[in-house]
Parts: structure tokens; sequence; C-alpha cells
């Protein structure tokens, strides 16, 4: 990927329900929102970008495209004017490439952002967007459990020949709450051991989160007042003005 294209972001763990798409689908609205031309990539086989975009959200037909879509990939936009591109065929016969997703990312003109949704797993896909980003973003739900899969992801990050990891890692506590003991000795000890590493936004759990997708919407325009909106808007000013 060229310095001069845009920044991508794949936000990945092998394991599911710990917020990788809610996360996903909140940075690139509240990029959007700011200003920002950013694009989304929905790698999971469920589409659950695109479900909690679904108000009003449509695929979009070629003869409206100023540009054909590149081969193999779909696109939508919702009402929220995000823009996510979704792999035409999700099997086996048809295996993810880099240069698929590299034609995802180029087409269609000048992009600041792009933010990459993978399916619970280190593999396929996601290896691919892992070989292929510039920032790595790793939602860890605030338990154990999940801290030791955290080091499965840490082993899957791609190294240059030096050695060293070719995207930048940023960890992303969620579902946090702060009242209990066992969430703060986590958040404690990913900033004790990976201190550079983690972000300093943390998101909360908010039942409004899980209203607003069933809805279709995020929680940006379901109710932008709510806690987890105001953790997401901090996550986006976060990565506008530190991430480069």
């Amino acid at each position: 990927m060229s310095k001069t294209g845009p920044q991508v972001i794949t936000c990945a763990n092998q394991k599911g329900g710990v917020g990788k798409t809610c996360t996903a689908v909140h940075l690139a609205t509240g990029l959007c929102l700011s200003g920002k031309k950013t694009r989304l990539l929905d790698l999971d086989t469920q589409r659950n970008s695109i479900l909690c975009l679904s108000k009003d959200c449509r695929r979009v037909p070629d003869e409206e495209l100023d540009e054909p879509i590149t081969e193999g990939w779909e696109i939508y936009r919702s009402l929220e004017g995000v823009e996510v591109l979704a792999p035409a065929v999700l099997a086996p016969e048809q295996p993810p490439t880099l240069s698929g997703l590299e034609r995802a990312i180029a087409w269609g003109g000048d992009l600041s952002h792009v933010i990459i949704d993978c399916p619970p797993s280190l593999e396929g896909w996601t290896a691919a967007a892992l070989e292929i980003c510039d920032h790595i973003l790793v939602p860890l739900q605030c338990e154990f459990l999940a801290m030791q899969g955290l080091a499965s992801v840490l082993a899957s990050i791609p190294k240059d020949r030096s050695g060293r990891n070719k995207a930048k890692l940023h960890i992303l506590p969620v579902m946090q709450e702060p009242d209990k003991n066992i969430h703060q000795e986590i958040l404690a000890e990913v900033r004790k051991h990976l201190p550079t590493e983690s972000c300093v936004t943390w998101i909360p759990r908010d039942p409004a989160l899980s209203e607003a997708s069933s809805f279709g919407l995020s929680l940006f325009a379901f109710r932008s007042r709510a806690v987890g909106a105001r953790a997401y808007a901090k996550l986006v000013r976060e990565v506008i003005d530190g991430w480069t």
C-alpha cells in the first residue's frame, strides 16, 4: 500500500461477539461524519456491517456508479451515507486474495480511511487484511479469557524483514463496566504490559448499541448522546488526531 494512500485499519479478533463489527461500523460512520472520505469493507459471510446499517441500506447497481465496481465486489450505501463494499462471493471455492483487497481499496477515487471488518478468524480474509493494513484495531472484552486470546492475535501480525510488526497495533477495551473491579484490573493489565498499543479510548457497555443495530442504524443516528456514542466519537477523534 502506497504511503500516499488511505489509512487502512483492520478490525480483527479470532473470537466472535467481541464488538468487531460494532467498532468497525461506528469508526467508519464517525469518520464519515467528521468529513473523512471513508470506506468500510465487510468481509464476514454474515455481512453484519451491512445489517447494522440496514435502514434504507441498499445495493447500488452498476448503472448508478460513475465508475464500474471492481470485479468480485458489491457496493452498498446506507441512510447515513456510509459506503460499504462486500465480496460478491464468499465461498471456499472463491478464496480471498491480497490483490482482491487491494482492488477494493483502490476503486473509486481518493480515500482518507478504509476500515476492514473481519470474520471471527485469523485465517482467510483476516490474514489478507492483516497483511495489507497500516493499523490493527483489536476490540478486547474486559475478561481474562479474552486476554488469553489476545496472544493469538499478536502472533498473527505479519512481520517485516527486521522482525518488526508491519502494522501498528491498537487494543480497544470494549464492554467496559467501570464499577466492576475485574474490568478495572484487566484494563490496568493491558496498559501495563502494552502501554504503547493501548487506545486512550475505552468503550463502555451500553445496551443502546444493540438497540441501534436492531433498527439498522449506528448509535450516532439512533441516540447520539448515549454513552456508547460519545465513546466511539472519542475513538474517532483519537484516530484522526494521532494515528499516522
